[in-house]
């Protein structure tokens, strides 16, 4: 059925990927909170806050309370622009863990200034549908499908974290698996996450579906292609200035 038809019923779907983001990033915020940096606690917040505000708009609507549904979908897109601002803050934070992992002679020094590449695949695809949900504003099918389907566009960072250390727990340590193994889970979750969500809402055939259910994919090939680029890796490196 159409989100119309079933408007009662789509915040409550909306809870299964928040709840899919907390449980991958738990254990890689709480227990060691107070060594986070402001732009991380920043980052957490702000994202937090997006995917509370895709289920709580859709309650509004449930309830009939259209006026404070508009009140808040003002507010919701300078949550959505600090969910964007707040990652691209985080980007020093790569280069230097590249730059110091490169001063170690670490393999992994080009797989941090990737994973900027692979980022910047996930906020384009997320600013993309907050744009179109905007324009479709006065369609409350599209409006509301776009806005639903940006929340699967950036949670890559928070699922693969879980899966990783979960497959880490299995193997006995992450040396004892196969990356790719960790990158088809993470993939494979979000994709179907979004697929059973356009299921549920008839949504199969909609730009927006495909684009949620395919850009992790997506992100980890841009991200293994990037790795292999000298030219990026000494771009971003001096993008900043290092203290050595």
């Amino acid at each position: 059925m159409s989100i119309s038809a079933q408007k009662s019923h789509v915040y409550t779907w909306m809870i299964i990927p928040f709840l899919a983001m907390q449980v991958g990033i738990f254990m890689d915020y709480w227990p060691v909170f107070t060594h986070k940096n402001w732009g991380v606690h920043i980052h957490y917040w702000s994202g937090t806050l997006w995917y509370a505000f895709l289920i709580f708009q859709p309650w509004l609507i449930a309830k009939n309370n259209i006026e404070t549904h508009r009140l808040w979908g003002m507010i919701g897109f300078f949550i959505a622009g600090g969910v964007a601002f707040s990652a691209f803050t985080l980007y020093e934070h790569d280069i230097r863990s590249a730059f110091n992992a490169e001063l170690e002679g670490s393999d992994e020094a080009y797989y941090f200034t990737a994973g900027i590449m692979m980022q910047n695949v996930l906020l384009l695809g997320f600013i993309y549908m907050i744009i179109k949900s905007m324009i479709h504003r006065k369609n409350i099918e599209e409006h509301a499908w776009w806005l639903i389907m940006s929340g699967f566009c950036v949670m890559l960072p928070a699922i693969s974290r879980g899966v990783f250390r979960l497959l880490a727990f299995l193997y006995g340590g992450y040396e004892n698996f196969s990356p790719l193994l960790g990158i088809i889970l993470t993939s494979s979750i979000i994709g179907t996450l979004a697929l059973v969500t356009a299921w549920r809402f008839n949504k199969w055939k909609h730009p927006a579906t495909w684009i949620a259910a395919t850009i992790t994919a997506f992100a980890f090939l841009v991200w293994e292609v990037s790795a292999r680029s000298e030219f990026l890796h000494e771009f971003f490196k001096r993008s900043i200035v290092i203290d050595t």
